[in-house]
């Protein structure tokens, strides 16, 4: 892990293979956004074939951990009938009820083909791991009742409090 100030970087991974020496280079371009903090806002969305806690020993050490969840995104976003879609993301900047200083939110999961809802899935947010401003989304879903074919997933958040919404959404497939 490696905090960044917002801003855009530039990711050069070299990678050799030992035995042949050839060498393979790739160059990405990374954007680090900027969080305003009277705004709504979200991490990136992960769909992860993947999603599991660790024990406290090994919370926030190895390969696709985030806090104390193993979090394996799927890289092409195509999944089996048989596998569950894993989708993990933070919600940072909600309001704060004065009273109780909990953040009072909706959260909306919804599957999407050619345009048309398939799966609409409401969070209770109650039951939410809420750390006050800031939270975390982890929900599994099954993929049996859906046929093979590409897929938007769209997750609507609504902060009741500051009357604002954020609805990130990426695509997959389904073999």
């Amino acid at each position: 892990a490696l905090p960044l100030r917002h801003g855009q970087y530039k990711v050069s991974v070299v990678v050799k293979d030992d035995t042949s020496g050839r060498m393979g280079t790739l160059d990405l371009g990374i954007r680090v956004p900027e969080y305003q903090e009277d705004q709504l806002g979200n991490s990136s969305l992960i769909l992860a074939d993947l999603i599991q806690p660790l024990p406290t020993t090994q919370v926030g050490s190895g390969p696709f951990v985030i806090g104390g969840t193993k979090v394996r995104p799927s890289v092409n976003r195509t999944f089996n009938r048989d596998q569950k879609l894993g989708i993990f993301m933070q919600v940072y900047n909600l309001g704060l009820d004065p009273k109780t200083h909990r953040a009072n939110m909706n959260v909306t999961y919804d599957i999407s083909k050619d345009g048309k809802s398939i799966l609409d899935q409401s969070e209770d947010a109650a039951k939410l791991a809420n750390t006050g401003s800031q939270t975390t989304l982890e929900k599994t879903l099954n993929l049996k009742p859906l046929q093979p074919g590409k897929y938007v997933v769209q997750i609507k958040v609504t902060d009741n409090i500051k009357k604002q919404t954020i609805s990130p959404s990426d695509t997959f497939e389904v073999k």
